[in-house]
């Protein structure tokens, strides 16, 4: 039995996750080992494992949870509630400094929100998007 054959019978998740990352790196130019390297620094920090790092990129597909981008790189933001520490997801750095210049204020997205909304719908249509707004 060859060694990738009996990792993936071992740990399926782990391998698929490592063909995936390696093939993402590969299409972005990026060497692979160099994101090993850099996903043990992120990982570190945020307390979780190698595994459920791994597992993120493949439920968002290597990409950034908010807007979908791939960050240019394979190395997303771990984005974590700044309260409890909890790690929600992957983001690419411009969402992950949007949410931050914000302060994950739920109230200040809702009027940044309502106020893209407000800017861009005329009066005669605003029934239309009403559900939209969020706050009052």
């Amino acid at each position: 039995m060859q060694d990738g054959e009996q990792i993936y019978k071992t740990f399926p998740t782990l391998f698929l996750a490592q063909k995936f990352l390696e093939a993402k790196a590969r299409e972005l130019g990026k060497d692979w080992s160099q994101y090993k390297v850099a996903r043990g620094k992120r990982i570190r920090s945020y307390g979780i494992s190698e595994n459920e790092f791994d597992q993120m990129m493949i439920n968002q597909e290597g990409k950034c949870y908010i807007c979908k981008g791939d960050n240019g790189s394979i190395a997303l933001c771990i984005d974590h509630d700044h309260l409890t520490g909890k790690v929600r997801g992957l983001l690419c750095n411009k969402c992950n400094r949007g949410l931050g210049l914000f302060s994950d204020d739920l109230v200040l997205l809702k009027r940044a929100m309502n106020y893209l909304i407000d800017g861009v719908i005329p009066a005669k249509d605003e029934t239309v998007y009403e559900p939209l707004r969020l706050v009052q």
